[in-house]
């Protein structure tokens, strides 16, 4: 359905494409030729892996597929990835939309521990001015002033962005 609507509304002048493939088969969407008529993988880009690796089980090993993903980049290029958690949250709650989720594909809430290893390799950015470089609560990312922008709404996710060295 996503790759229906998404042919109705991209733009036709060959700046944006719809790849339908899975995630986890990386050779697959890196030699895809729709993907690489758009992306020269010999200049830095952006890679943005968001919302999506919590739906990847650990056996599948999603810290691998990021690593492959990265890897692909050039020098230069730059990853941004966001991820849910189970940390800091009530635990009957968390237990409730993981059984939610086990009803389809399944979700793989993580730890930031977890999490950091995405980034692996990777020289990750600070989340705003005048901060260490850190994965954080994404709420706080990019944020004027990250004491009101730390809501509990943004303690479900951490994200990141990162550049390939």
């Amino acid at each position: 359905m996503v790759l229906a609507y998404a042919g109705e509304l991209l733009s036709d002048d060959g700046t944006t494409t719809v790849i339908k493939a899975d995630l986890r088969d990386v050779d697959a969407v890196l030699t895809d030729p729709a993907l690489r008529s758009l992306i020269d993988f010999g200049q830095p880009v952006g890679l943005l892996i968001t919302a999506v690796l919590h739906f990847v089980a650990d056996d599948a090993d999603p810290w691998g597929l990021a690593a492959r993903y990265a890897g692909a980049l050039a020098p230069g290029s730059c990853l941004a990835l966001s991820h849910i958690t189970y940390e800091g949250l009530p635990p009957r709650l968390v237990e409730e939309g993981v059984s939610v989720y086990a009803q389809a594909q399944g979700v793989y809430p993580r730890s930031r521990a977890q999490i950091e290893l995405f980034f692996a390799g990777l020289h990750v950015v600070p989340p705003y001015p005048g901060a260490e470089p850190a994965i954080t609560h994404i709420g706080v990312w990019g944020a004027e002033d990250p004491e009101l922008a730390d809501s509990d709404g943004s303690h479900w996710w951490y994200g990141g962005v990162a550049r390939r060295p």
